[in-house]
């Protein structure tokens, strides 16, 4: 059985047998899990096959936000030095205070709005 290693060190042994599941079944189990609550879970299942990986990085990536500013930077950072995964978000919501939030309209024209 072909076997992966990870940065870390941890030897991950894959499955053959996981290539006749369909990448649906995959997606349902993985949707039942939190980014929050379940990232050792997610992490995991990046080492078992690249199917697994996709759609547990689809899942971490999808929503996130930030609100300290080290987290946002860090996020930044990450998401530039990673633009596969920076593909894989689809909601970002950064929370600052004092400062005015943009939002967009229909046609994406941006206005400053303050919360005073």
């Amino acid at each position: 059985m072909p076997s992966l290693e990870d940065p870390s060190g941890i030897r991950t042994t894959l499955d053959p047998g996981l290539s006749h599941v369909p990448v649906e079944l995959f997606r349902d189990i993985i949707t039942q899990l939190h980014p929050g609550n379940d990232l050792g879970s997610l992490r995991s299942l990046c080492l078992v096959s690249q199917t697994l990986r996709q759609e547990a990085e689809r899942r971490m990536y999808g929503r996130l936000s930030a609100s300290q500013p080290r987290e946002v930077a860090l996020l930044c950072e990450l998401l530039t030095r990673e633009p596969r995964l920076a593909s894989l978000v689809g909601e970002l919501t950064i929370v600052t205070t004092d400062v005015p939030r943009i939002e967009l309209d229909e046609v994406g024209v941006a206005a400053l709005v303050r919360d005073d």
